[in-house]
């Protein structure tokens, strides 16, 4: 019994690495030119927590520098019937940042966007243990 569960859990999390793989495309758009730095310059994205143009994707893990918010896929894993169905925020479309801002983020030890918000306005970090982390923002960042 014990094996065959092993290779159960095992197969879905094959199918999981292969459905984020296949079904979440990289949303990094790259600029050919850039007068600035004469070089390729990677798009960046808002972090939904302070604000700044910090991230290089969108809910692929990315920590944002400035005040250490980690950009989570907030995976949803639901059973139905004998099945174990995983969704998450970024699977069909970028939600809006008001539908995250109560849900509990696993990347962030279960604080939410909410309460980061208003650690990052009190204290200038998502939580106070990521104080020595952060920076201040750059000013191509704003």
């Amino acid at each position: 019994m014990r094996g065959q569960q092993l290779r159960a859990v095992s197969a879905f999390l094959v199918s999981l690495h292969t459905m984020l793989w296949t079904a979440a495309p990289v949303r990094v758009k790259i600029i050919l030119s850039n007068k600035k730095t004469g070089g390729i310059a990677l798009r960046k994205y808002r972090c939904l927590c302070c604000g700044y143009l910090t991230l290089e994707s969108r809910g692929e893990f990315d920590i944002c520098p400035v005040c250490y918010w980690e950009d989570d896929t907030y995976f949803d894993f639901s059973r139905i019937g004998e099945e174990t169905a995983v969704t998450g925020a970024y699977f069909d479309r970028e939600p809006a940042a008001e539908e995250l801002l109560d849900k509990p983020s696993g990347a962030n030890h279960g604080l939410t966007l909410r309460a980061a918000q208003e650690n990052y306005r009190s204290f200038g970090a998502c939580e106070k243990e990521m104080l020595a982390h952060v920076r201040k923002p750059r000013g191509n960042e704003r």
